[in-house]
């Protein structure tokens, strides 16, 4: 690339735009003013860049620039004027394109090159410089096209050297800067502040859609055809930006216009990103076909590099380069071919699967790309319940009622299962009845975590009593199941929770009237209230594009009781009952709806009388519904559905929510503003809470949990493993271990008994190794799992029920290195949002934190990361900021160092695996060189450190893959690095003559004559070498601290002709035969330099370790390192780090414990499933939703301070002694049976001693208690 701009520069040419593979240069005007200087200034230039595109043809042309791939450039040429057009406005994002004959002529001659090395003419520029270049045709160019062969020798031209760049031409940037900054996307511009640009570029997981449209450069020519352009442009803008992706790219030539649009760029990575570019697509196809504009769209989704391409100069562009952007592109090209609107990849298909159902097209052959690649489409039947689990579901299992609960507690499946049936059979029996308003109603909230199957869990069960349940209700029909979820567009409108019940009811009612007339009626006139369940119900179009950018519209109280009375009338026409309140009591009466619409009230009820649609066992079906995604709907959806619950007995109300992973608003991440985030957590509590304590609601709470590891009756991991993938053992690589029997886990315990379970049984430390890695997550095992076997890491045995483990993976292991292997996608998809919700500084912050370690320390951390704007002060508040909202977390401290781990399951493999190669490999070779430097916390023993050692300069000094069969050949210093490691390691088991290396070396007789092959050995204190391996006695012993020099041979001196690489020892007494020997120089002689190279390492390090034990027994037992561990420290960083910690230490001793903050109103805590009041007796806590366990955007108090993990620990078994002493006082006093945990008269009086939620202490809430 350099090469290539370089060339062009020469010349006078500017790059005006890159495109995908391609680049558009442009070569600018004359600035001459008569007509005659123009054309001659005009061919001049044209010279210029046909001499340029020969040099470049030379020199790049069928270049090698990794092994196996060339460089093949196809160069095409127009010449006439040209026009730059601004595009869109969309939130102040412009885009240029360039236009006109020149453009047309160029990319018609680029077509015309049949293969690289060619450079194509249009007619015009071969008549302006035919005299000074040699051409050629032949059958397979057109007419009126050239090939430029060579330059007529006489006449070539001197080039101008940046004589016509445009940059020359700016004078004051300052001007036009907010211009520029409306064509540079968001994702570059913290980099740009900050001056760190190199940093953008990723790594990212994103969806990636190449639209073709129909315009092209022949709509350009008219005033009318730009106006249209601009309206498509328009279009396309606000249906990207309204699920909020970015417009990377346009493009216009001679064929039409394409698009490339990302989802998961920076600032706006989501969880649902696949499902949000495809529900963009069918917007772009629907809002276009309006216009008359044709669309063609290719989605592809997976790892792409995002970032800065272009030179080091000043010619770069914010760009997607890809396997998957090249996949995109051709399914673009296929859609056109097959006459399709929108086609797919597998990999989108499946993300996607849990808001948007898809179908297999057809497998087509694509260019580029081996064999045939299977194309979806999108479903025009959509489901509303979707799981992140479908596509195994339906490939590998069979849903009956043996494995419900893939994904929970048997105990939970069963208690929502008898929730629901207890409900239809007293309604089927007639026990329940709208009549009677006291009967309790029940309200069901399933909670889980992001993918660990609510909605399969409540899927299954409802499609288990829709096959099971027998017509027994007037109509003959069965109980009606009406199901809501939300995808990202429905999120923003008003109501959003309770518009699919609208658009599921009414169909199901029993009425001659017609849809206008039934909205009518239960609009009551009501004006706002008609045209919006006009809107909801399809009469009235909405016209989302219009209205983008949407206005937050405000509405009062009044309103929003008369669309929640509408919506009662809605449900009482379903029931053919109506509820009149009387006398602070309800009671029904019946109403006809056959003879049209009738409006009745309590005092002409009494006046006119109706036939009853009620006759008792004649009545109609009662209705189950089913929110999912319950957390994100607004204040009026759960005003509602706390009427629909409070009025209507014969509906059953189940909510499914999330108790953690939440999306993250992207409002709250523009001017950092972090209430968008703290509202909608209120709107939940409130409207939780609003129905919690409803009167006559009886609210019951089931909690599915992850996997379990032990054999009870719950649904363990290796039930799962093997209902999913066939095994549910592990076994080595090398052999079959016999497995000894290992009953009790302890996560506490596990890094202690590693070792001696991979001894003892490989297969159970397996299983818990994964455990604790996934945290019981299921989804983050399945796809976990799956990248383990993509990547090589198993092989499976079916016959045996047996996973064989690689070497590669069991190292990786043990030195606790994971961050190589590919992050599950439920992870990505978790944390990502996360990391971009934080500043650019934040970010680069982790990322050179997940190169140290899972755990990792402030002093190597400043060391490491090369940030100006990042000093000691300043890295500090951020680590603190990161800390306060739990995306790390601080684990303790020892004066001059702090240190700190990720908390969020794989934050730090997900972190780690956005860099791009070159970052990795740098701040791995940082982290290795201050490994030896700064003691590295939590090691239990040296081989641990040796393997994190040897793990980062592997990493820095290998472009290939670790699983890569070939050798590492490591550098000098890297060399160096893990030789001294291991003398440190050898040399610490205190044995006196501990062996350090041996092997066979070429040894130069003593009078110089021959070379004989020795084997030689080096312990702590002296070489020696012997005739052979076998021989007991030595030839001879080169006391280490007695070596002088130590050198490579690169004089004359002659080494055997099959060893080249020569090594001299000078020596000023050694001993032979047992007699001491005066000064000698010894030569060595290997066959290869690697070889060489280390045994000199070994003998430098190892003399000087011999010095200084040397020392140190005659000097006495002083302490003589070489350097102190002080000195590694940064001496200002520490000083800032011991005030710190005397601040935290204060404010720990002279304040009491503070309660968390209560938010506005009270929230939701049942302590069993018939309580329908908050308790009093614990003080609510202020629950965080965004992040692993509490919010990563949440506000914390300004008091804020520090606790390590230790105190955290402490106080928390502390605490709980406390509590089971409290239970044993009370026992015999209160009850007869008591659970650990349950309030009691003692711990009630005196509460602050006890430990009576996880939640209070926030670090051991994942603690798995047994």
């Amino acid at each position: 690339m350099e090469l290539l701009v370089s060339a062009i520069n020469k010349s006078g040419g500017d790059i005006f735009k890159f495109a995908g593979d391609a680049m558009i240069v442009v070569w600018p005007p004359s600035t001459k003013t008569g007509r005659v200087e123009q054309y001659e200034e005009l061919k001049t230039i044209c010279r210029q860049a046909l001499q340029s595109a020969l040099d470049i043809q030379q020199k790049l042309d069928n270049t090698t620039i990794i092994e196996d791939i060339k460089l093949s450039v196809k160069i095409g040429f127009g010449i006439g004027d040209m026009s730059i057009i601004y595009v869109g406005g969309v939130f102040g994002r412009s885009e240029y394109l360039a236009t006109g004959d020149p453009l047309t002529q160029a990319f018609q001659s680029e077509h015309q090159a049949t293969s690289g090395g060619q450079i194509i003419i249009s007619q015009q520029v071969y008549e302006m410089i035919s005299d000074y270049f040699i051409f050629e045709r032949d059958e397979s160019l057109k007419p009126n096209f050239y090939r430029v062969t060579k330059l007529i020798s006489n006449f070539k031209v001197k080039f101008k050297a940046d004589a016509l760049l445009i940059k020359n031409n700016i004078v004051n940037f300052d001007a036009f800067k907010q211009q520029i900054l409306m064509y540079i996307p968001a994702a570059l511009l913290p980099y740009i502040e900050i001056e760190q640009e190199k940093w953008c570029s990723e790594i990212r997981r994103i969806t990636i859609l190449f639209i073709n449209l129909g315009i092209d450069l022949s709509d350009a020519s008219t005033q009318e055809g730009l106006m249209r352009i601009q309206k498509v442009i328009e279009i396309v803008q606000k249906c990207v930006y309204m699920h909020e992706g970015s417009l990377n790219k346009l493009l216009m030539d001679d064929k039409g216009s394409t698009l490339i649009v990302c989802f998961g760029l920076p600032p706006l990575k989501h969880q649902d990103d696949s499902a949000r570019a495809i529900l963009a697509s069918q917007q772009l196809v629907e809002y276009l076909q309006r216009i008359n504009c044709g669309c063609s769209i290719g989605i592809a989704t997976g790892l792409a590099f995002t970032g800065v391409v272009g030179t080091a100069g000043s010619r770069r562009e914010y760009s997607v380069l890809g396997d998957s952007v090249n996949l995109a592109a051709r399914l673009m090209q296929s859609a056109m071919q097959e006459k399709q609107s929108i086609l797919l990849c597998e990999n989108t298909a499946h993300t996607a699967q849990h808001k948007i159902d898809c179908t297999l097209y057809k497998e087509l052959p694509m260019k580029g790309k081996s064999g045939l690649i299977p194309c979806y489409v999108i479903k025009k039947d959509q489901r509303i319940l979707k799981t992140h689990f479908d596509k195994l579901a339906l490939e590998r299992m069979k849903i009956d009622d043996n494995n419900l609960s893939i994904v929970g507690e048997q105990k939970s499946v069963r208690q929502i299962r008898e929730l629901i049936q207890n409900f239809l059979d007293q309604d089927s029996q007639g026990a329940i009845s709208l009549r009677d308003m006291d009967t309790e109603r029940d309200f069901l909230l399933v909670k889980g975590s992001f993918g660990i199957g609510k909605t399969f869990i409540m899927r299954s069960i409802i499609k288990e009593i829709e096959t099971q349940q027998q017509s027994s209700y007037k109509y003959d029909e069965n109980v009606k199941f009406i199901c809501v979820s939300l995808n990202s567009i429905e999120r923003t409108f008003r109501m959003n929770g309770v518009r699919k019940v609208i658009k599921q009811l009414v169909p199901l009612i029993k009425t001659e009237m017609t849809l206008q007339e039934i909205i009518e009626f239960i609009g009551q006139e009501n004006t706002q209230c008609i045209d919006l369940f006009e809107e909801i119900l399809g009469l009235k179009e909405k016209d989302l594009v219009a209205e983008f950018p949407y206005k937050m519209e405000q509405f009062d109280k009044q309103h929003d009781k008369g669309i929640a009375s509408a919506i009662i009338k809605l449900f009482e026409l379903y029931f053919e009952e109506k509820l009149i309140k009387k006398s602070k009591k309800y009671r029904k009466i019946s109403i006809s709806i056959d003879q049209g619409v009738e409006e009745y009230s309590d005092s002409d009820s009494s006046q006119k009388s109706h036939q009853s649609f009620f006759v008792e066992g004649e009545r109609v079906s009662p209705i189950v519904i089913c929110f999912d995604d319950f957390q994100y709907y607004d204040s009026l959806s759960y005003y509602i559905i706390k009427n629909i619950v409070k009025k209507f007995s014969r509906v059953f109300v189940i909510a499914i929510t999330r108790d953690q992973f939440w999306e993250i608003p992207i409002q709250s991440r523009k001017d950092h503003n972090h209430q968008p985030n703290k509202q909608q957590e209120q709107i939940y509590d409130r409207g939780l809470e609003m129905i919690a304590k409803s009167y006559n609601v009886n609210t019951h709470e089931v909690s599915i949990k992850g996997l379990t590891i032990q054999n009870n009756k719950n649904f363990d991991q290796k039930q799962f493993l093997l209902l999913y993938f066939g095994f549910n053992k592990f076994q080595k690589e090398q052999r079959c271990l016999v497995a000894s029997m290992v009953h009790k886990f302890d996560h506490l315990l596990f890094t202690e008994t590693r070792n001696l379970l991979i001894n003892k049984n490989f297969s159970s430390y397996m299983h818990y190794y994964l455990h604790i890695k996934t945290h019981g997550h299921p989804l983050l095992l399945l796809h976990l799992i799956q990248n383990l076997i993509e990547s090589g890491y198993f092989a499976i045995d079916q016959s045996s029920q047996t996973a064989i483990v690689t070497q590669e993976l069991q190292d990786l292991m043990q030195s606790d290195q994971f961050i190589t292997i590919q992050a599950p996608l439920a992870s990505q998809q978790i944390n990502s949002s996360i990391i971009d919700s934080l500043s650019c500084l934040q970010v680069l912050l982790l990322k050179c934190a997940s190169v140290i370690g899972d755990i990792f320390d402030v002093q190597t951390l400043y060391k490491i990361i090369n940030i100006r704007q990042l000093n000691q002060q300043r890295m500090l508040l951020q680590i603190k900021s990161l800390t306060a909202k739990d995306v790390i977390e601080y684990m303790h401290g020892d004066g001059d160092n702090r240190y700190y781990r990720f908390v969020n399951p794989f934050m730090r493999d997900v972190i780690y695996q956005r860099m791009i190669y070159s970052q990795r490999r740098q701040l791995h070779a940082l982290v290795a060189e201050q490994m030896q430097l700064i003691p590295q916390p939590y090691e239990y023993d040296d081989m641990k450190d040796f393997r994190k050692l040897e793990f980062h300069w592997k990493i820095s000094e290998t472009r290939v893959s670790l699983q890569s069969v070939k050798p590492i050949k490591y550098s000098s210093r890297a060399k160096k690095s893990l030789i001294v490691k291991q003398i440190q390691m050898l040399t610490n088991n205190n044995d006196p003559k501990v062996i350090l290396k041996r092997g066979y070396f070429y040894k130069r007789s003593d009078k110089g004559v021959s070379w004989q092959y020795r084997f030689c050995v080096i312990d702590s204190v002296e070489m020696r070498y012997y005739i052979n391996d076998g021989n007991k006695e030595p030839a001879g012993i080169l006391p280490l601290k007695q070596i002088t020099c130590v050198q490579p041979i690169y004089d004359d001196v002659k080494k055997p002709d099959h060893s080249p690489y020569g090594l001299r020892i000078t020596i000023s007494n050694w001993i032979k035969k047992d007699k001491e020997k005066e000064t000698r120089v010894f030569y060595f002689a290997s066959r290869f330099e690697d070889e060489l190279e280390e045994w000199a390492i070994y003998l430098e390090f190892a003399k000087a370790n011999a010095i200084y034990l040397d020392f140190v027994q005659n000097c006495g037992k002083i302490q003589f390192p070489i350097i102190l561990q002080q000195d590694a420290f940064d001496p200002h960083l520490t000083m800032l780090i011991q005030e710190m910690s005397k601040q935290n230490k204060k404010i720990v001793e002279q304040e009491p414990p503070k309660r968390v903050k209560k938010q506005s109103g009270n929230i939701y805590t049942p302590q069993n499933k018939t309580e329908t009041r908050i308790s009093q007796q614990v003080p609510a806590i202020a629950i965080k939703r965004f992040s692993v366990r509490f919010s990563a955007l949440s506000e914390q108090d300004d008091s804020f301070t520090y606790q390590s993990l230790k105190d955290k620990t402490k106080e928390f078994i502390n605490k709980s002694m406390m509590l089971l002493i409290a239970h044993l006082i009370t026992h015999q006093e209160e009850i007869e049976q008591c659970h650990l945990g349950q309030m009691t008269r003692y711990i009630r009086r005196y509460q602050r001693h006890f430990v009576t939620s996880l939640s209070q202490i926030p670090s051991l809430a994942d603690f798995q208690l047994q």
